[in-house]
């Protein structure tokens, strides 16, 4: 181990790349390496340790999957179809994909957090899966505890969900847990963050579409509010981002586009100088 020099764990870098392991697995497995060098220092085993001076492969940023237009006007269409005993579910993917909601801040809605009145949601909560089970939790920044308006449609879906949790809880009489979640299990309780996920991957193959998470619904909103012509502040604050940054990191794909923007305006701005000058001050520019 000591006679091994940077070049040579370049040498097998590189030789991992040429062989088809993936930027993530080489990162992965020289973290592993570096570590065991670390320790035998720390041993007094060796020295020195050979990482260093290395170039590693980058890991190539994906864009986050969400749903194209034509995608999602196929989803919508089909959550008309969506069974009375799965209202819950319904109700969740529309809190994703048409107020960019967390799968957690979704599942941490009580019913007093909703103003149907003002067509309002105030997310102050979140509840997720821990190694101690279902817990509750404050927001993932400052930024996240925020209101977010919601439209009609979902409005109109929040009251019949409602409506048939009150039928729900006669059926079900001394065994309803009565949580003040918004979204229930059939017994009353607070939903399993994980079951509307699986019931989405249900969905979405019995309608023919493209497998789809909750978290992708979250970045079809963002892509909506994109396509709608607002700015990534205006997303940002949406999303409950504590920074801008973030916003650009994760959707730079759908804002890429500002220095075309910035092309366009200098194009229009030579045209329009040039049909200021006249032919006599052409001749002199030139």
């Amino acid at each position: 181990a000591a006679k091994v020099l940077p070049k040579h764990l370049q040498e097998w870098i590189n030789d991992m790349a040429a062989s088809g392991a993936g930027p993530k697995t080489i990162r992965n497995t020289y973290s592993f390496l570096r570590m065991c060098y670390e320790k035998m220092i720390e041993w007094d085993v060796l020295s020195k340790t050979p990482c260093q001076y290395v170039r590693l492969p980058k890991i190539q940023k994906s864009e986050p999957p969400y749903l194209e237009k034509e995608d999602l006007t196929r989803f919508i269409a089909a959550l008309d179809h969506v069974p009375e005993e799965k209202l819950d579910c319904k109700v969740s993917w529309m809190l994703a994909f048409m107020c960019g909601l967390r799968k957690g801040e979704i599942c941490g809605l009580n019913e007093d957090d909703v103003d149907l009145d003002r067509r309002e949601l105030h997310i102050l909560r979140t509840r997720n899966i821990g190694k101690g089970g279902l817990f509750e939790d404050t927001p993932k920044s400052a930024a996240s505890t925020r209101r977010v308006a919601f439209p009609d449609a979902l409005a109109a879906e929040i009251r019949k969900l409602m409506t048939y949790h009150k039928e729900q809880r006669l059926r079900c009489g001394s065994l309803w847990e009565g949580s003040p979640a918004l979204i229930k299990n059939p017994a009353g309780g607070p939903i399993h963050p994980n079951y509307i996920g699986t019931q989405l991957t249900k969905f979405c193959d019995q309608n023919d579409l493209p497998h789809t998470h909750m978290h992708a619904l979250r970045h079809t909103h963002a892509s909506l509010m994109k396509w709608m012509g607002y700015d990534v502040l205006d997303v940002s604050a949406q999303l409950g981002h504590s920074q801008k940054s973030t916003t650009l990191n994760i959707y730079s794909h759908l804002f890429e586009n500002a220095m075309d923007r910035s092309h366009r305006m200098a194009d229009r701005l030579d045209q329009e100088l040039d049909r200021a000058l006249s032919p006599e001050k052409k001749a002199i520019a030139k």
